[in-house]
C-alpha cells in the first residue's frame, strides 16, 4: 500500500483482482499494519483506489464510495473495507 495526493494503491492476486474489477466484488479489504495505518490516516480525504494485478500489472482506478474501519479486537491491525461503484472499463 502506498498513497500519492487522494489516490490509495494496492496489489491484488490475480483471482481478486478479476472479481474486483468487474461488478462481482466492487470493494477490497486490507488490514493495515501500524506504520499504513497511520499514513492512511494522516493522508487526508482519500478518493480513488488504484488496483494492480500482482502477476500481470493490469490496474484499474475507480472512485471510492465509501471506506469503513472494522477492527476486531484490540491486539489486531485495523481491517478496513474499500468500497466503490463499478465503472465499465
Amino acid at each position: 500500500m502506498y498513497i500519492l495526493g487522494n489516490k490509495i494503491y494496492f496489489k491484488s492476486i490475480p483471482e481478486m483482482f478479476s472479481k474486483e474489477k468487474t461488478i462481482i466484488k466492487p470493494n477490497t479489504e486490507r488490514f493495515l499494519c501500524p506504520v499504513e495505518e497511520d499514513e492512511f490516516k494522516a493522508a487526508g480525504k482519500i478518493t480513488h483506489i488504484h488496483i494492480e494485478n500482482t502477476e500481470t500489472g493490469e490496474s484499474f482506478i475507480r472512485e471510492l464510495t465509501d471506506i469503513t474501519p472494522f477492527k476486531f479486537s484490540d491486539v489486531c491491525n485495523t481491517q478496513y473495507i474499500f468500497s466503490w461503484k463499478h465503472v465499465e472499463d
